[in-house]
Formats: C-alpha cells, structure tokens, sequence
C-alpha cells in the first residue's frame, strides 16, 4: 500500500550547513512550512536576490546548503506485524539524507533516479518524526545541466512522487523487462528482497496494452498542462478546474491473460528470478508511426495475499545498425532530433507528471522530429512514458561534462568516474524498460582516456543490451575516434576539415557551409563521411592545445595527428544549427514564475540607450527569417546525405543560458515566435523531406536548369504512381512592393515507385525558369503526390534577372547628360572594363550627380553641392570603422564565443544577425527585396563592410535604408545603405562596391542600377534623411 506524503511539511533553510553539528535531526519541529512536491526557489524560501544576471534567467530566490524537511508519521497499529515493511520514496530530489526519531536511516545520491529507504526497523505503530535534509553542494560530479545555471538550475528540493510504501516480507527491488519481438513474448527479470526467506512465493502478471489518441481538432503546441504552470497558476486552475482537458486520451485496446508462475524457493537473497510472459499472435510492435505501449504489473502473491507488487510500461522493439544505417524492428531510421537541457523557466525544474512531457514531446513531434537528446542529464520517468505514448526516441547522458582519465592516473577522480557509472547504471534500471529509451551517452565532448571511455560503455552496454550506447556527443572535437563499444557515432568531423555540421564558432574553425557557402540546395556530407581515401591529419600537432569548454576554456592533451577515420556505425550530426534571433521582447510578459528574464530586460535597456528599441519587433522578424533560412540549408543537407544517420539539433526552442543563445524556432515556452510557421518549417524537417538540386536561388530569367530530385522518405505508405509538379508563382516584381501568388508556369514529372525507407532519386526535370523583365521574386514549390500517402511539398525563393542585365540605360562612364547616357546603345564589357571609376553626370536643371567608388572624391563633391551616390570599397575604410560583412547571424551567442576567442587568440566572431530592408524605400524600387536577408544579398553582403554609424556624431542616429543588425551585446547601429547630409550636398553610400560587383553579379548589377535611378531622380532630392529618435 502507498501513502502519498505530498503536502504541508515543516521546513527550515540551513545555508551555512550548521544543521548536522547543531543536531538538526533530533527536533521534531521547525518554524516554516512549505508545501511538497517543490523547491525552496518555488516556496520563495530565502532571502530574495537583486542581482541581476546576463548569462542566463535569473533565479531571484536561489539557495545552495541544506535544507531541512519535517514531518510527522502515524503508524496504525494493524500494522504490528514482523512481516511488513516500510519504504519511504522522493522521486527526484538532490543529495539526501534520513532520519526517522533521530536514527539515521543513510544517505543517497542521485540526479537521477528515486531517493529510496527502508524504514522498517524505525517504524513501529505509533507517531514518529520523518526528518529529511536535501544538500545541493559539493557533489561527487558536477552534474551537468542537472545542475547549471543555464538550464534547470541547481535547485534544492523534493519533486515528483513523495510516499510512504508498505510491503508484506517481500519487496521487488529491481525488475527489468526485456520485449522479444519475435517470439511475441516479455522477459520478466526481478530481483527481490524479504526480511526471512521466502517459500511458497509467486508472481502474478498482468498486462494490458495501451495506445495514445488525439481528440479532434487538438494538438500539443497548444494545450497548456497545469503542471508547466507557477505554484500560483496551478493553485488557481484547480480551483477552478482548469488545464486538465487534455488533447488526448490513452486507450486500452486489450487486457491479456494474467498468468501466476510460482518462484524458484532457493534463491539466495538479492537473486534475480526470470519469467517468461506470452504476449500472443496479435502482439503489437512499438515504433515511431505506431507507439503500441504495453503496461505490466506484477504482484508477488503468498498464500493468496498480495505481498507487493511493481507496474512498468514497454514496447516490442530492438535497435539494432548495421555499418551506417540505424533499424527499429528492422526498419530503417533517421534520427530527427534536438538538444534538450530541460529548460522550465517557469518551475526552475523538469516537470515530473506525463502531461508536461506529452506538451514537450507532442508539440516537437509536431515539428517533424522524432528524437530527443538529452545534454549531460536525464529525464524523468514520467518523460520516457510521454516519449513511448508518442513514438520518440530518447538518448540520455551521463550528467559530465570533462576529462575522463585512466583509473591508474593521477589525475584521475576515481570516486567521480564511480558515480558517473553508477548513475548510468541507476538509470538503465529505472528507465530501460521503456521503448522510448534508444540510447546512453557517456557525456558531453568528453576528453582524455578513450580506453577508459570505451570500457565505461561496455559496462553499461553489458549491463543493459536493450539500448545503443555512444562514447559521448561530440568527444575529442579534432582529433575524433570510433570505439569498439560504439553502437553510433554524434559529432561534427571526422577531422579539421572533414565537417558534417553547416555552422561552427570561429574558435572551432574551419566554418561551415552555411557560413562560407552561396545559398542553394546542392550541400550533402558523404564526401566527408565516407571519402574515396583517408590521409593523416598533419594539422593536428600533439600537446597541449585549448578548447572550448562550456561557457569557458579548458586546457587538454592531444596527441600527434592520427590516420582519420571512416566511421563503420551510424552518423549522427551533434548540435547542428545554432543560428541566432534576436530578443523578443513580447515574451517578457511569460516570465511569471521562478525564472526572471533579467538578462532580456538588459538587452531591451541597452537598445534603448541606443536608441534601436522602436526596430525590435522588425530586427526579430528580420533575424527570424534568415536563421529560418539557414536552418533550411542546414537540415536539408542532413536529409540529402546518404551516410547521414540523423541529426540532433541546437536547439528547436530558445537557450537561455550559455551568454542567451536564442536559437530556437520555439521560445523557452515551447511556443512558436511566429516567424516560422510549423507548416513551413515541415517542408525541410520531417519524415518526409522533397530535395530539389539547385546551385543557387539566383537565376537568369528564361534559362533553362537541369534539377536533380531527390527525396529523404520515411513513412510507412509505399508511394504508388508518384507524379512530381514543379510550379512557379510570382511573388514580386521590379517596382511593387505587393507581394502576390500568382501561378506563372507548372512542369510535372512521373517518377518510380518508391518502396521501403531512405533517400530515394526521383529523376532529373529541365527546370524553365520564366523570362523575366529586371527582376523578380517567385516562389518555386515542389508538390510529390500519390495514389495513397499525404502529398510532400517543398518550397524556395528564387530571385530572377535578365539575362542581359547590360541594359542601355544603366552605363553611366563619363560626364555625359541623362539623356545621352539613356541612349547609350553600343558599350560593351570590353569598354565597361575600361572605364574609370569615378562616374558623373548631368540631371535636370542641370543638378550634378557624381557615381564613384573613390571616398576622397565622394566627399568632395557632396561639400560642393553635388548628389553624390558613393559605392565604398571595403579596403578603404578604417577598421575600426567599419565591420565585416556576413550573410548568416551569429553562431550561438556573440558574448560567450568573443569571450572564448579571446581567451584563446583566435578571431573574434563577426557577430551580425542579418539585415533590416526598409523594401519601400524608393532607392530600392528596381530591385525586388523582402525587409529581410534573402539570397540576392549573398554576395552583396559577403563583399561589404558595413559602416559603425554610432562611432561618429554627425552619423550616430542616422536610419538606413539597408541595415545590418547588431547582437545584442554590441547593439551597433550598422549601416549598409544610408543618406547623409554633408556639406552643401546629398550623399547615397553603399558600402558594398557596386561598381566592381556588377561585373560577375547580376544581382549587385541590378542593385546598382536602381541606386543609380533613385539618385538621378527627383526624389533623391526630395527625400528626407530619416533619423533614429535619440
């Protein structure tokens, strides 16, 4: 029988860790209360804290020590008996000790798994005094992001189930389950213990299965289960009955046939005693398309009474890979998957109850993975049941984040690497039943002995053969190993240069393909995964080098350059993505509970001393969709290689430790920003992915482009009769600035029947691209459809110019009039390669306007009265003036990467987040541009260095037409494009040399033209410099 202990204890906070010397345990009362299950930061126990921090949410009521709990229990006395026994359970709590009537009972620690003691000797009938002390210091490990700051915090506390249990004599200790799925049976291992021996025991199973429904018109991005909410919230909607019409039910389709099965007598005590339990023909297997979750009791019986009994939950399946490829039940899999570091600003803590966890899980599934990896922790049992009602797969990690050295080192930590072991162990134990559990990592970028790392897994993996085992995520960066334990590899090379992730921070550079590459849909990894011949790595020198560790620098040792290696396990891609947003400050308001976005309302102050805050809403917006952008790139070069076995983003939803890292499609709510649309975030991240071939998103109107298809398909529906359609639609032209949808041009493809799981070749189409006048914006949507699946589309912005882009009109080489220049019909590139730079001509009233890329003449001729459009060479400014040019926003977060590549001397990140287009302005007319970074900016943006407006008084608070938005450290106010007043003229600067660009770009030439039109036209005169309120 269980006895919920939840509720009013009695409390004190014990911060300078006087309680064990004073005695604590003897009291039988303290002053306070608090209300279990929660933590002292929950309670608001302690002093409040104004400190505000940067780094991470700010945890106002935070407390490190001990804190002591209190209450009294009552023992009936029908329970006078030799044969009862008591176990007194906190699911997940910290370091723990127990007193019951002053005896010390012992002490447990554990991130992990239940805190669990007996309580027999102690518990007569009667009143005794349960005194419990929860220390959150000193641990043997550092525990991770079970512990850090950046994440769930260190709280101190007492979460999820907190019960009193009695048992007669017997108690299962341990029981594992291992599914067989062939022979549609389970095999029960329990292990038991009794105060006597036991006889005539034995063991009654029942099992029935179950499965998860959604109602009608719900979904889990939407529902908001009680216990994600504050204290006060969930106090509230109970009151009134809120937040419990869940969007789902779970359905029993099947109760089986219980079975008894009488136990072996000679057991020793602690033996494990094995059953075998029939499942029957219609067995239902568990994978992700069809989550079938069995649940199963058993009870030890004697002499008819029940003694105890323990319930789990399973599935019938088995992992298993073979060379590069991953199965489930024999089918192949692709990892979709995300970081999570259980990240609950609103608790400080994960969640312990199955309706938080089907939130998380749904609402990512939903998102089109399929996958979870947990960095340096593990979740709750309540977790896995979710992941297992909803077909994810779930990787833990032990909770380390370091060195791991040989025991006969020195420097090794014996006691450390012992608990690390130990706990992963517990976990298996506690956890391993459930089918959701795919894997166990050692760690995060591990470093050190590999033997010792590799003999660690085959303990666990002896241990637990139900899972995949991993030596760690990421471990040794350069210089990365295969292990004979391995079951998977998750990094991001192969060596320095052999990169299978699109984005890197400088100090782990070479930088990726996102990073340095023109936008296109034509990347894949498998030249990088499985080359044609390996060679030693001769960059790689042996000794000491320094890397990055967490939110620091860590010192390790490397030896020389090693032969690479070609990976003969499964692939997995380890934190891909990173790409940052910039702050939403709409989302302060959500910040109601333990967690204070301090580190937010600095960011909004700064802006605002800077005078940016007004642009916010448009900055985030802005960053969105091109961190949207590159994502797309990233995870379909995932889909489009073949050796690829999965990815593991960083992250689906926001960071908000580690410097901020606002990386997420999803805040740190689990809510979407309204950026990027769940439906067209499923186009590039699903279990069906369309993956067109193009070179680029730039293309000559009227050509023809020869496009591979190919499709990344994991849906259990064969594909029959797939036809292909490729349609253009006009989005924008030259001139408007009204976007539109207007179908110009459909080209379809039959392709082959597809059976069975991978990435399939569709066929190649003779893509025609419409002709177009200047330039357009249209989208190009590919639409997959059959006789009998949903239908598979995917999406690209492509940006067209004339294939002549040459046009008369636009040549503007000497001091000529308006009109002659007009009228120029025979220039050729021979002659325009001639011509000088500086460029002037006459307009109207004859109004000088001077066209040159030299700034000293530039400024000359503005002081003289002149318009003036000046094309600025990125040579000639001062550095310090001027920063670089970048086409993706900032890897993770400025602060922690300039902070690491300055510890380590080596280049500090860029640190832009994209640009903000004023797309209305009349410099723009001819040249067809969202407000944001799309690809005709590429090579724009990559040849640029935009201006530091706020470094001189006379630009500070000038307001581009072309802005390069800034991190939120910095928060300069870049100029790419703008108008300036000086002297007795007008000047247009551009910061990327048109003039010299225009000759291989199409699009820096179109862009050039329409600059050129807006400053020989009446409005440049009559456009009034516009200027950021001070």
């Amino acid at each position: 029988m269980k006895y919920d202990l939840s509720g009013t204890w009695q409390f004190t906070l014990d911060g300078e860790k006087a309680g064990l010397e004073k005695e604590y345990f003897l009291r039988t009362a303290f002053a306070d209360t608090i209300e279990l299950p929660t933590t002292t930061a929950e309670a608001k126990k302690g002093r409040k804290s104004t400190e505000r921090q940067t780094g991470y949410l700010t945890e106002p009521y935070h407390f490190e020590g001990y804190a002591w709990f209190l209450r009294e229990l009552v023992i009936p006395a029908e329970k006078q008996t030799e044969k009862i026994r008591f176990f007194f359970t906190m699911e997940r709590t910290r370091k723990s000790s127990v007193w019951v009537d002053g005896g010390f009972i012992g002490s447990f620690d554990s991130f992990y798994v239940a805190h669990r003691y007996e309580l027999t000797d102690k518990l007569t009938p009667g009143r005794h005094t349960l005194v419990v002390m929860i220390d959150n210091t000193e641990y043997v490990s550092n525990g991770g992001h079970m512990t850090s700051p950046d994440t769930q915090t260190n709280w101190n506390g007492i979460l999820g189930e907190i019960l009193l249990e009695s048992v007669e004599e017997a108690a299962i200790e341990t029981m594992w389950i291992y599914p067989d799925r062939k022979d549609k049976k389970a095999v029960i291992n329990m292990q038991l213990s009794s105060k006597g021996g036991l006889s005539a025991v034995q063991a009654e199973v029942c099992c029935k299965l179950t499965k998860l429904s959604m109602k009608a018109g719900r979904d889990f991005e939407h529902y908001e289960p009680l216990y994600t909410q504050t204290a006060e919230t969930r106090r509230e909607w109970i009151a009134k009955n809120k937040g419990q019409d869940a969007p789902y039910t779970i359905e029993t389709l099947a109760v089986l046939d219980s079975q008894v099965y009488n136990l072996a007598q000679d057991k020793e005590q602690g033996s494990i005693f094995c059953i075998e339990y029939p499942l029957g023909a219609d067995a239902r297997a568990w994978d992700e398309y069809n989550p079938y979750v069995y649940e199963l009791t058993v009870r030890i019986l004697c002499g008819g009474r029940v003694l105890c009994e323990r319930t789990s939950h399973f599935g019938l399946r088995d992992f298993t890979h073979r060379e590069r490829t991953l199965y489930c039940n024999d089918n192949e899999i692709f990892l979709r998957g995300t970081h999570d570091g259980m990240i609950f600003p609103l608790t400080g803590y994960a969640p312990m109850d199955l309706d938080s966890w089907l939130r998380v899980y749904g609402t990512s599934k939903e998102y089109g993975l399929n996958h979870y990896r947990y960095h340096t922790c593990c979740p709750p049992r309540a977790a896995f049941l979710a992941a297992a009602y909803l077909g994810m797969y779930v990787q833990a990690e032990l909770a380390f984040w370091g060195t791991i050295y040989d025991r006969e080192s020195e420097q090794c930590d014996q006691k450390q690497q012992d608990f690390l072991l130990e706990e992963g162990i517990r976990a298996l134990d506690a956890f391993g039943d459930l089918p959701s559990f795919f894997g166990m990592s050692m760690g995060n970028e591990l470093w050190g002995s590999r033997e010792e790392i590799n003999r660690m897994m085959g303990v666990l993996k002896t241990h637990d053969p139900r899972h995949l085992y991993t030596q760690g995520s990421n471990n040794h960066q350069f210089v990365p190993s295969v292990l004979p334990n391995d079951d998977f590899f998750s990094g991001v090379r192969f060596s320095k240069r052999r990169l299978f992730r699109g984005s890197y921070a400088m100090c782990d550079a070479p930088l990726g393909f996102v990073q340095t590459q023109k936008p296109g849909a034509y990347w894949n990894y498998d030249a990088e995964i499985s080359p044609q011949e390996i060679q030693k790595d001769t960059g790689i020198k042996g000794g000491t080098i320094q890397i990055q560790y967490g939110t620091g620098i860590k010192e390790v040792e490397i030896s020389d350059g090693e032969e690479e290696i070609i990976a003969h396990v499964p692939v997995i891609s380890h934190e891909i993505g990173q790409y940052e947003f910039t702050p939403d400050f709409r989302e302060l308001a959500q910040y109601t509970g333990v967690l204070q976005p301090e580190n937010l309302k600095l960011f909004r102050e700064r802006l605002e001393e800077r005078g940016l805050l007004p642009y916010a809403a448009e900055a985030l917006y802005a960053s969105g969709k091109l961190a949207g952008a590159c994502y797309k790139l990233e995870l379909e070069a995932a889909f489009r290689s073949a050796e690829l076995s999965g990815f593991q983003l960083l992250d689906i939803k926001d960071f908000t430790g580690q410097g901020t890292a606002l990386v997420g499609i999803l805040n740190a709510f689990h809510k979407n920003k309204g950026i990027i649309p769940r439906s067209e975030w499923r186009m590039f991240c699903s279990d069906a992915v369309l993956l067109p071939t193009l070179d680029s998103f730039v293309m000559k109107g009227g050509s023809c482009v020869a496009c591979e298809i190919k499709l990344r398909y994991y849906r259990p529906e064969k594909l029959l009769k797939p036809q292909l359609k490729a349609v253009w639609y006009l989005k924008r032209q030259a001139g408007s600035t009204e976007e539109n949808r207007i179908e110009k041009q459909v080209q379809t493809m039959a392709c082959q029947e597809t059976a069975g799981r991978g990435l399939f070749t569709l066929g190649t189409l003779a893509l025609n691209v419409p002709a177009c006048r200047n330039n357009a914006l249209y989208a190009l949507r590919f639409v997959l459809t059959s006789e009998n699946a949903a239908a598979v589309e995917n999406e690209y912005d492509i940006f067209l110019y004339e294939e002549k882009t040459l046009r008369s009109g636009v040549i503007l080489n000497e001091e000529i009039s308006l009109n002659e220049a007009l009228n120029e019909k025979d220039l050729n590139k021979e002659d325009l390669n001639k011509k000088v730079l500086k460029q002037k001509i006459f307009v109207q009233n004859e109004r000088a306007v001077c066209i040159t890329n030299d700034n000293a003449e530039g400024l000359k001729a503005c002081k003289n009265g002149e318009s003036v459009l000046l094309f600025v060479n990125p040579d000639s400014t001062l550095p310090d003036s001027t920063i670089k040019g970048e086409y993706c926003t900032d890897f993770w977060c400025y602060p922690m990467f300039r902070s690491i590549s300055e510890g380590v001397g080596k280049p500090v990140p860029t640190g832009t987040m994209g640009l903000l287009i004023d797309n209305k302005h009349p410099a723009l007319s001819e040249f067809v541009s969202e407000t944001y970074t799309t690809a005709q900016w590429y090579q724009i943006i990559m040849h640029s260095r935009p201006m530091i407006l706020d470094k001189m008084r006379e630009t500070r608070n000038l307001k581009p037409i072309v802005r390069m938005l800034d991190n939120f450290e910095r928060n300069h106010n870049l100029g790419l494009l703008y108008e300036v007043k000086y002297g007795a003229g007008k000047m247009l600067v551009c910061h990327a040399d048109l003039m010299t660009l225009k000759e291989d770009y199409p699009e820096a030439d179109c862009l050039y033209r329409s600059l050129v039109t807006y400053v020989c036209s009446k409005k440049f005169c009559e456009t009034r410099i516009t200027v950021e309120e001070a």
